[in-house]
């Protein structure tokens, strides 16, 4: 089952200083263009939106990618900096409590 987007704050992440969540000028841009839903509809329209298992929702697998292509990373390192850095978790609209749900294999 295919998500849009996930946008829905937890509690702790809503309690943080707003200026752990300001992004670097870059990722900025990027997030701002991200943000346009013509930029995720290819995608989109590519994805069974009705069968299969939860997954990622597109919007945060796009942002993932782009970080991953942006810094060279393996599935594991992405996973991992996703997971440490706050800067990364907000471009990708992970809270603070969300779990990276990627798993390597």
């Amino acid at each position: 089952m295919q998500q849009h987007d996930h946008v829905q704050l937890d509690f702790l992440t809503a309690a943080m200083l707003a200026e752990v969540w300001t992004l670097p000028a870059e990722l900025a841009a990027v997030d701002q263009l991200l943000s346009d839903p013509t930029i995720v509809a290819p995608l989109l329209t590519k994805l069974e939106p009705v069968r299969g298992r939860p997954s990622v929702p597109a919007a945060q697998v796009l942002r993932l990618l782009y970080l991953k292509d942006r810094y060279q990373l393996s599935d594991r390192d992405l996973i991992q900096e996703v997971s440490d850095s706050f800067h990364w978790r907000k471009f990708c609209h992970f809270g603070v409590a969300d779990p990276c749900r990627l798993r390597p294999r």
